[in-house]
């Protein structure tokens, strides 16, 4: 077992020390601990898993169930979308995302080690976990490391190119290009110290993480009263 994956399953260990995996058919499942039919639930869930997805929802989200208080989800819609656990606090619905760092040099490499990202900017209303192998382990909010401004403007450059290609597309429809050359833009996200407005790339594991910590177990603490 790699090191990630068992930094997942402590998080799912620790999750059932406080609440119910949700195992099975899903739908099935909702529908017995709701006590509703299958359709309705079903629905329910659908609207939920849009906000869920959602890239910049600023707000919590409202738990659609009323039995569901004490509940999660692993890997609800998939092993390579978000979120890893899809956790149910009484009138909240809360993402938590596992991200993992390899590491050869112990912590030497603590201070650049970074999470990958890939085409998902942290959202604002997840809460990450992110380790880096043998050195240390940090969580955060999304909104902690990413304003909901900063991330509108990373969103629509995306969606920029995505216009610009069907523009693309429109000029080279008439003329020959037989072997269909297209220029090829990933969309993933890197950190890049041009783009920091510090001196250097905030680090996961400065003294501010201590702070990202906090705000963390502060925000628990709202969904529990």
């Amino acid at each position: 077992m790699d090191k990630r994956a068992k930094l997942v399953l402590n998080a799912d260990n620790e999750l059932k020390k406080h609440f119910s995996e949700i195992n099975g058919g899903l739908t099935e499942e909702l529908s017995h601990i709701e006590e509703k039919p299958n359709k309705e639930v079903k629905t329910a869930f659908n609207q939920l898993k849009k906000q869920v997805l959602e890239k910049n929802h600023p707000h919590t989200l409202k738990n659609p169930f009323s039995n569901l208080t004490s509940h999660f989800l692993y890997q609800p819609f998939g092993s390579q979308n978000y979120p890893d656990f899809l956790v149910f606090i009484f009138d909240h619905v809360v993402g938590i995302e596992i991200k993992f760092s390899k590491n050869d040099k112990g912590e030497k490499n603590l201070q650049t080690s970074r999470p990958m990202w890939n085409s998902n900017l942290p959202k604002p209303n997840a809460i990450y976990l992110y380790g880096v192998a043998n050195a240390n382990i940090t969580f955060f909010k999304g909104s902690d490391i990413l304003s909901y401004e900063t991330r509108e403007i990373l969103l629509k450059y995306f969606d920029t190119l995505d216009k610009d290609e069907e523009s693309l597309k429109n000029a080279l429809k008439d003329l020959e290009n037989p072997f269909g050359f297209a220029p090829y833009t990933r969309k993933a996200y890197e950190h890049k110290k041009e783009f920091s407005n510090h001196h250097q790339i905030e680090s996961f594991f400065s003294p501010n993480h201590i702070l990202r910590e906090q705000n963390v177990l502060e925000f628990l603490k709202t969904l529990t009263r």
